[in-house]
């Protein structure tokens, strides 16, 4: 890993141990919980710190005994050694595991463009509950009132967990695009960057991306990193921003 990765890593890791109610070792890194919070996947998952020769078959046992145990019915294990991931995911996927690549992008450049920013504000997290909500409404968890139950509680928790701060860009003084932006000593991380469908493709994204970069900037940081789908569009309007691809982390996933 280079030191910008290994940066991002303990940062990464320093948050998840925050916002896990319980912390279990198990044979290959730490299991986290929040048990209250089951249909939160990223929030129930194990975390694998030394492979130590393992192969899927022996994680997927692994899961199976140290999440079963716990009550969960899904199971997830997370890798942020890539070298790690790539020698597993053939083993996942021969055993019906989904493999979840994200690419790790550091901002390095100046922008291809610079949108308004004058649209965008600092709000609360109470204040776009209703935006967020009206975000997934696409989405199957959406439909499901006790998923968006645990979904806003663990929005709550995460601001207890470490500082965030949300920003907004407005169409007609409503919401229409945001994002989160977490910060710890001199790293700072943009996350949950959302635009409401009836609104892209307008600059929005960009803008309260480049915002939160501009604040996170102001405060200090040196560092300031995103993560995104590896198989998705938005890590190109990222790297239009100025975000350069470092590294990969890695989820492997059995749903419910």
């Amino acid at each position: 890993m280079t030191a910008e990765l290994d940066r991002i890593v303990a940062f990464v890791r320093a948050f998840e141990d925050r916002r896990a109610l319980e912390r279990v070792p198990f044979r290959y890194g730490t299991a986290l919980f929040n048990r209250s919070l089951p249909r939160l996947w990223d929030w129930n998952t194990l975390r694998l710190e030394s492979a130590d020769g393992a192969s899927a078959a022996d994680l997927a046992r692994e899961a199976d005994a140290v999440q079963g145990g716990a009550g969960l019915l899904h199971r997830k294990i997370t890798v942020d050694d890539a070298a790690v991931a790539e020698r597993l995911a053939p083993g996942f996927a021969r055993i019906g595991w989904q493999t979840q690549p994200l690419v790790v992008m550091t901002h390095r450049r100046a922008p291809d463009r610079t949108p308004d920013l004058s649209v965008v504000d600092e709000v609360s997290e109470k204040a776009l509950r209703p935006t967020r909500l009206a975000a997934a409404r696409g989405d199957s968890w959406s439909k499901d009132p006790e998923t968006v139950r645990q979904l806003i509680i663990g929005k709550q928790l995460k601001a207890e967990a470490t500082s965030i701060r949300w920003f907004t860009a407005r169409v007609d003084g409503e919401p229409a695009s945001y994002c989160e932006l977490y910060a710890d000593g001199r790293i700072a991380q943009i996350e949950d960057v959302t635009t409401l469908p009836e609104h892209r493709g307008k600059g929005l994204a960009g803008a309260v991306v480049l915002r939160a970069l501009a604040e996170a900037r102001a405060g200090g940081h040196d560092l300031v990193f995103l993560v995104a789908d590896a198989d998705d569009w938005p890590q190109q309007l990222y790297a239009k921003l100025g975000f350069d691809q470092i590294g990969r982390f890695y989820s492997f996933l059995r749903t419910p």
